[in-house]
């Protein structure tokens, strides 16, 4: 059994790497069923702002920390988790396993011309993977609800980025049967070669997240919004002084 903490009104999951990945994989193995949301400073702070967004992530199954920023506002908040998950790191082992258990998956997301560069890479480094369809994200959400159950996919990577992809899971979940979801923001760019990962010194680090900002287009915007999680940070840190 996973265990939570209550951080910004939401369940983490308080969990080691380890523990975790064990966890989600053994869902994988059973045919289960589940959304993941894994919440950066950015994502918490827009269901600070948007209650509507808030009680989608409330539909969530399990809600991780992706990124230092929430793990440290758990500790001066005086609810410390135990470590940071990186939803690309959860994402790349269940398609591990997914590749072990010669598991089917399905991917919606990203712009059409990186689906087929995305689906050659995947396939080269997972080839026991059954890849049973794909659909680019701008197309009907009931088309593409149908084509997931009718594939009957074990695994589902969504790439509308946030708040679009978690919006998008939380209104089909319920009309399939069995699968793992989870909203995997840019994943598809960098598995498909269209974009870089942070190097590893940032990800050693714990400063992925710097790295994404400086190269991201509207990179100054998601920084005034990662200065205003730290003030909300500071200020609930004050009130429970």
């Amino acid at each position: 059994m996973i265990q939570t903490k209550q951080l910004f009104g939401l369940p983490f999951v308080d969990a080691t790497p380890s523990q975790w990945y064990t966890h989600i994989k053994t869902i994988l193995h059973d045919r289960g069923k589940a959304f993941l949301v894994t919440a950066n400073p950015e994502l918490v702070l827009r269901a600070l702002r948007e209650p509507s967004y808030e009680a989608i992530l409330r539909q969530a199954t399990f809600i991780t920390p992706d990124g230092i920023g929430v793990t440290a506002a758990s500790k001066r908040m005086g609810a410390p988790l135990t470590a940071t998950l990186p939803g690309i790191e959860t994402a790349r082992e269940l398609l591990r396993t997914a590749d072990a258990l010669k598991k089917r998956v399905f991917l919606l997301g990203g712009r059409p011309e990186v689906m087929k560069s995305l689906i050659h890479q995947l396939s080269i480094r997972f080839p026991n993977i059954r890849f049973v369809g794909t659909f680019h994200g701008f197309g009907k959400t009931e088309e593409a609800t149908q084509a997931i159950a009718e594939a009957q996919a074990d695994l589902i990577l969504v790439a509308l980025g946030a708040p679009k992809q978690e919006e998008w899971i939380a209104s089909v979940y319920d009309q399939v049967d069995h699968g793992i979801f989870i909203g995997v923001g840019g994943a598809f760019d960098v598995w498909s070669g269209h974009s870089k990962r942070a190097p590893k010194l940032f990800r050693r680090l714990k400063l992925e997240w710097l790295y994404r900002i400086s190269t991201h287009p509207r990179g100054f915007e998601k920084l005034k919004d990662l200065l205003l999680f730290l003030t909300l940070v500071l200020r609930k840190k004050s009130t429970l002084s």
